[in-house]
């Protein structure tokens, strides 16, 4: 595989909904828009001179099967609510952050609880502070760094949703795709 440093990123984010929980995930791959693609999970780093792009776009340079690195917010629960998402913070030189977090937990009595605050709107734009939360968290990875410049801009994609009681699993993605730069990648035609 050739190595190289994206050139585009683009964000999305999904719900879905089946019995078994590998399956609710493909459904919210499928919701993002991302499922033709082999995604692989990366760190922190926001390139330089990558630049944003809508989705429609992106995924035009990508072809199915692909392996595809991308940062990604994931969590899957059969009860309580489930929250993910990715923050990004821009410099005005070198390198910017993303920060991912997600997920619901179980208290000592086994309650399932979110991270954070959340209303009881499912879908892919929920108010949730775990967007925030992450957001935060990418601005402080600038602001602490000695290798980046200062935070020019922040933002988040975000999905929550909760679990139903019909024993389905709910599987919630946020993420940042990381597109190759042209020559790359040769779409399929």
């Amino acid at each position: 595989m050739q190595m190289y440093v994206p050139s585009e990123v683009f964000l999305v984010s999904g719900v879905g909904r089946h019995a078994v929980p590998i399956a609710s995930f493909e459904h919210a791959l499928r919701d993002a828009g991302v499922e033709p693609y082999n995604l692989v999970s990366v760190s922190s780093i926001l390139p330089p001179d990558a630049t944003f792009v809508e989705p429609h776009e992106g995924v035009e340079r990508l072809s199915p099967g692909q392996v595809v690195h991308a940062v990604l917010g994931r969590d899957t629960t059969d009860e309580g609510r489930a929250t993910a998402a990715v923050g990004v913070a821009r410099t005005d030189e070198g390198h910017g952050y993303f920060v991912e977090r997600s997920g619901s937990w179980r208290g000592a009595e086994g309650d399932v609880r979110d991270h954070a605050e959340t209303d009881d709107v499912d879908g892919k734009e929920g108010d949730t502070a775990v967007g925030d939360s992450a957001e935060t968290l990418a601005r402080e990875m600038v602001e602490t760094s000695d290798s980046t410049g200062e935070v020019v801009d922040s933002f988040n994609v975000e999905a929550s949703a909760s679990a139903e009681d019909d024993g389905k699993h709910v599987t919630v993605v946020a993420a940042a795709v990381l597109v190759p730069p042209e020559g790359i990648t040769v779409p399929s035609s």
